[in-house]
């Protein structure tokens, strides 16, 4: 038989896109006043997605699925580059992605059931240009590949 799960998840907790860091030293000749650690670093919060599951059922307790879904996430961009007179500043900004995988559910008599899922992400491509010193442009291709074990009740 068939079944189809439709759902929504947050996750309350912030996940680091990336941390590079550089350090910038010029001859005593120079006169920019750049010296210095220079930090790029960005994080995604306030993640959440819509999905659905269709389910087809070998027996009464075990199954497989898809899982397809519609994601969206803040990214905070956390530089530190305000160092001379070429600094810039990025702002942050939403971003919309989607969901894809695939998995299996057990379910017991008693409403407990268990999922294994392989699940991967795909966000818009995002571009962040700096408004002050060299209007740099940073451009971003996130995407996130997981497996996760999910223990729940069924009512």
């Amino acid at each position: 038989h068939a079944g189809l799960t439709v759902g929504f998840e947050h996750i309350p907790f912030d996940a680091l896109l990336g941390n590079k860091s550089r350090i910038d030293t010029d001859s005593a000749a120079a006169s920019d006043d750049d010296d210095g650690t220079y930090v790029g670093k960005a994080e995604i919060s306030n993640l959440n997605t819509a999905y659905v599951e269709p389910t087809i059922y070998f027996n009464e307790s075990l199954g497989v699925y898809v899982k397809a879904g519609v994601t969206h996430g803040h990214v905070d961009t956390l530089e530190s580059i305000a160092i001379g007179g070429n600094s810039s500043t990025y702002g942050n900004k939403g971003v919309w992605g989607s969901m894809f995988g695939f998995g299996i559910r057990g379910t017991h008599s008693s409403g407990l059931f268990a999922k294994l899922e392989h699940l991967k992400h795909d966000y818009d491509t995002m571009e962040f240009k700096s408004g002050t010193g060299n209007v740099n442009t940073i451009t971003a291709d996130i995407e996130s590949e997981s497996t996760r074990l999910a223990v729940g009740y069924q009512f």
